[in-house]
């Protein structure tokens, strides 16, 4: 929604900023979530909110989001980052309000709702109910985009309620259905690993087709953890970017956001690289570094990966 003068200028700084959140450089984006609230953008409380988020200030971002829809309460997209984040901070039913406002508001991304919300309700330990919305995007005659996501969950769902081999045939079937080169392949691989882990059946070769081609999905992290265990003497928990070169006509390198739980740097480098693209991960370097948590209770490893950004020669 717009309150001042120049719109064209005000969506050219929101895209610009989202940019440098994607490449971790959160500080700039404030900065320009800043200009944006001065101008009456109210595009500046999102960018605001997810550089919070990523700086791990947490309650000062859902403290911006509330801020937010109390003055621009009929922004679907607002209600929803602020119950993603609520949930995120442990604050469930918080979270389920916010979305269930968000539903409320026009023009809504019906789909992209209901796979949020089916997220909150799953983290309230009600995977019947999460199941209910996910199954209606499955539904859909045109998937969205992220229908791996949607896809994810509704397997986990499926293996909370005591059909875990539903979760491996719902994977399995859109496996089938994909061409061996079709880009959205490596991450139903991954899915089908873990579905296979969860019937205590052996996910090595979808787990190493997946690895290869980079899939960092939260549920094949901790796979990883698992299969591969790290050890440190004295762990920390590290936010990295790391920058690495890649052998493409067009794309020059890529980087990626790391959450790393390891001794030092090198260390966290080290479990970073093995996440990465097979091509990507000869030449990774750090790009940031900052220590989150010291000592980390968390066990050694990645516990969260960004998608890959790609770019090319400036």
């Amino acid at each position: 929604m717009w309150f001042g003068r120049d719109q064209d200028s005000a969506y050219d700084l929101e895209a610009k900023a989202h940019g440098l959140l994607d490449a971790g450089r959160t500080d700039e984006a404030r900065a320009i979530a800043e200009q944006l609230l001065s101008m009456g953008w109210s595009g500046g409380f999102e960018v605001k909110a997810l550089a919070q988020q990523q700086a791990g200030e947490l309650p000062g971002a859902i403290a911006t989001l509330e801020e937010a829809v109390s003055k621009v309460p009929n922004l679907w997209h607002l209600w929803q980052l602020l119950g993603n984040l609520r949930s995120d901070a442990g604050d469930l039913d918080g979270a389920l309000e916010a979305m269930n406002q968000a539903l409320g508001c026009e023009a809504v991304s019906e789909p992209a709702l209901r796979f949020n919300r089916a997220i909150v309700q799953h983290r309230r330990g009600e995977p019947g109910k999460a199941l209910d919305d996910l199954e209606m995007i499955m539904a859909l005659p045109r998937p969205p985009e992220f229908a791996e996501d949607v896809l994810s969950l509704a397997a986990r769902c499926l293996s909370e309620l005591g059909r875990a081999e539903d979760g491996l045939t719902l994977v399995e079937s859109a496996l089938e259905a994909c061409a061996e080169d079709d880009p959205r392949r490596p991450r139903l691989e991954g899915e089908r690993a873990v579905a296979l882990d969860r019937l205590g059946r052996d996910p090595g070769e979808s787990f190493a087709a997946a690895s290869e081609a980079g899939v960092a999905t939260q549920d094949l992290l901790a796979l990883r953890r698992r299969l591969h265990p790290a050890s440190c003497s004295a762990p920390k928990r590290f936010r990295v970017v790391t920058q690495s070169p890649m052998d493409h006509p067009e794309i020059k390198g890529c980087f990626r956001i790391f959450d790393v739980v390891a001794d030092d740097e090198a260390q966290a480098l080290a479990l970073a690289a093995d996440t990465l693209p097979v091509g990507a991960r000869d030449g990774a370097a750090i790009e940031e570094s900052a220590v989150l948590e010291d000592p980390s209770p968390l066990e050694p490893g990645v516990h969260a990966a960004s998608g890959l950004i790609y770019f090319g020669d400036e």
